[in-house]
C-alpha cells in the first residue's frame, strides 16, 4: 500500500469520511488480529483486542498528528487495549489456587 494513499485515507477519515476509515480498518484488521494473537494465543481474545483497537482508532483518529504514521499509531492503540484487557483479567488469573478453597492443598484442608 502506498504511504501517500494511506495518508490520504487518514486525512479523509479525520474529516469524518467513514468509508475512508472503513478502508483503513480493512487494510489493518488482519495485522491487528495477528499481533494480538501472538500475545494472547486465543482466537476470541485476539479478535476482541483487534476490534477494540480499531474502534479506539475510529473514536480518536482526530488525535493522530501525522497521517503517515497510522499503522504505528494503531499498533500502540492495540498494545494499550491488550494491557487494559490483561489488567481486567488479572484478579481471576493471578488469584492463588486456594483462594476460594480449591486445589486441595494442606493449607486449605486444614481449616
Amino acid at each position: 500500500m502506498k504511504s501517500s494513499d494511506e495518508a490520504q485515507l487518514v486525512t479523509e477519515a479525520k474529516q469524518g469520511n467513514q468509508v475512508a476509515f472503513a478502508e483503513l480498518a480493512y487494510r489493518y484488521r488482519t495485522a491487528a488480529y495477528a499481533a494480538a494473537y501472538i500475545r494472547l494465543r486465543d482466537h476470541h481474545d485476539a479478535e476482541d483486542v483487534a476490534q477494540d483497537a480499531l474502534l479506539t482508532a475510529y473514536e480518536k483518529i482526530s488525535n493522530l498528528v501525522d497521517p503517515h504514521k497510522f499503522g504505528a499509531w494503531l499498533c500502540s492503540l492495540r498494545s494499550a487495549v491488550y494491557f487494559v484487557n490483561c489488567r481486567h483479567r488479572r484478579p481471576e488469573s493471578n488469584a492463588p489456587p486456594n483462594a476460594k478453597g480449591e486445589g486441595g492443598s494442606t493449607f486449605a484442608s486444614s481449616r
